[in-house]
């Protein structure tokens, strides 16, 4: 069965905690390859910049691959078929949310993902790796769309989640679990499915029917 891994976000310098590189090393056990999709695929200095800050994270952690790519207009969308295909381990990279399911569509890489031996996303990526995907944005007020992701699991997630931003739990998440049960993942944190088994790593909430747990 394929293995799932949901992040929220992480030091850039530091990168990955160490219960987090223990688990990945117990998991992943293929190597050959690993590739990063972007989330803004037509902004190649961002996506080169950020590549590199990730990639440094899988270094640091000893988790060295024979070939790592990125993935952006620079790759034509058969050959980026090709190389989702042939991945041991698919890294979706945080960023716009919206733009980088949009663009997972243009180059049809869902039903590749839902694949793979091992997805990774890190918060735009992990949002958009769920069944129901929740994108939130705010300007004056916050607003929240729900949408089709990938479907490699079906659990809805919000990264980055702050237990004292009172105005978006109360606003958008409270409401929203009404209809969907919302896994909250606070930065340092991830959830784990594969096998039938989930695991929260970290710090990690539900709200479901307006009503939040720690798990």
């Amino acid at each position: 069965m394929p293995k799932y891994y949901f992040l929220s976000g992480f030091d850039e310098q530091k990168g990955f905690p160490d219960y987090l590189i223990n688990h990945f090393n117990k998991n992943i056990s293929d190597k050959k390859s690993l590739v990063f999709i972007c989330t803004t695929p037509n902004s190649f200095k961002i996506n080169d910049y950020y590549f590199e800050i990730n990639k440094n994270w899988f270094d640091q952690s000893k988790l060295n691959f024979d070939e790592v790519k990125l993935i952006d207009y620079r790759m034509s969308k058969e050959e980026a078929q090709t190389i989702v295909t042939n991945a041991s381990c698919v890294f979706l990279c945080g960023g716009m949310t919206l733009m980088q399911n949009n663009f997972l569509d243009e180059y049809d890489l869902k039903d590749i993902l839902r694949n793979i031996d091992v997805v990774m996303g890190m918060s735009a990526g992990a949002i958009n790796m769920a069944k129901h995907s929740l994108s939130i944005e705010k300007s004056d007020t916050y607003t929240a769309k729900i949408y089709e992701g990938i479907g490699t699991a079906d659990i809805t997630v919000c990264p980055h989640f702050d237990l004292n931003n009172k105005e978006l739990i109360d606003n958008v998440l409270c409401l929203t679990s009404n209809t969907h049960p919302i896994y909250c993942l606070c930065d340092n944190s991830a959830i784990f499915v594969g096998d039938s088994t989930i695991e929260y790593l970290g710090e990690v909430f539900l709200i479901q029917n307006s009503n939040m747990q720690k798990l």
